[in-house]
């Protein structure tokens, strides 16, 4: 069976694609090599604000399509500082609960590759996935024809792959994922000043056994706000799409987080101690 080919409108429409992330991966390179251009002001500006008001980040967010054509960050320098960070953070947090250097780079490695890009990614694709089904267009997008099965050529698989649902998703999405990854870093930042460094200032407090069941519950608050921050941040982060029926679908997850973090309190378990044993353990 032959594949259904791309139309030229559709071809034009994934060539231009191409070169818009082409366009920024060589925007985003020059920034990184050419350290004197980062807008370090800019990203201090958007971490204090992020933590105290997050609305003026998700009005700038707006601006920034405004005013460049696009949602997603060109500056890699808000990306740069927050991973500067959590190295400094694991190496703080290193001194005290590693047992050796080596184990301190593997927590520096679990913490940055691991929980930050990694699940980062895996949860910027969902929120990906969940913004382009609520978007407006996901009736053209879905109700679009399937290819059908491709012929042994290369360049069939890659048509065929281009008419299936995910590359449908990436052609007609009015979503950039760059966008969604960015919406990741915005929420984490709070959540790490929360866990990784007001927590750390009393964790002689958090972590010991003497307090027992006063401080699984301080610990498991400090997660939970955590966490319900992160939520209601990546809320706001979808909600300026302004192209999505309902962006409360993103705050689903803040019920859930509260009933574990609940139950886990009731049954003592000091989740601020596990994720302290698992990642410097």
């Amino acid at each position: 069976m032959l594949p259904l080919h791309l139309g030229d409108e559709e071809a034009r429409a994934s060539t231009r694609l191409w070169r818009r992330v082409q366009a920024r991966c060589r925007r985003i390179w020059k920034n990184v090599t050419h350290l004197r251009e980062l807008d370090l002001e800019g990203a201090g500006w958007l971490m204090l604000n992020l933590c105290i008001a997050p609305s003026k980040v998700m009005r700038n967010t707006a601006w920034h399509k405004q005013t460049k054509g696009q949602w997603a960050r060109d500056d890699p320098a808000f990306l740069i500082i927050q991973v500067l960070f959590m190295i400094t953070s694991c190496i703080t947090w290193s001194i005290g609960f590693s047992p050796s250097f080596w184990m301190a780079i593997w927590a520096i490695f679990k913490l940055v590759v691991f929980h930050f890009f990694f699940a980062g990614a895996v949860i910027a694709t969902v929120c990906w996935l969940v913004a382009t089904y609520s978007s407006d267009n996901s009736n053209e997008i879905v109700d679009t024809p399937a290819a059908v099965g491709p012929s042994g050529s290369s360049s069939a698989w890659v048509s065929y792959f281009r008419n299936t649902l995910i590359g449908r998703f990436i052609r007609r999405s009015r979503v950039e994922w760059a966008y969604c990854f960015d919406v990741h870093c915005n929420s984490f930042f709070p959540f790490f000043m929360l866990v990784h460094v007001c927590a750390y200032i009393v964790a002689p407090f958090l972590l010991s056994r003497n307090f027992g069941f006063v401080a699984t519950v301080m610990a498991n608050t400090f997660i939970t706000l955590a966490a319900v921050y992160y939520c209601y941040i990546t809320f706001l982060g979808y909600q300026t799409l302004g192209s999505l029926r309902d962006a409360r679908v993103f705050l689903i997850a803040i019920p859930t987080l509260v009933i574990f973090m609940l139950s886990a309190t009731l049954f003592g378990i000091n989740i601020l101690a596990f994720g302290v044993h698992f990642v410097y353990g």
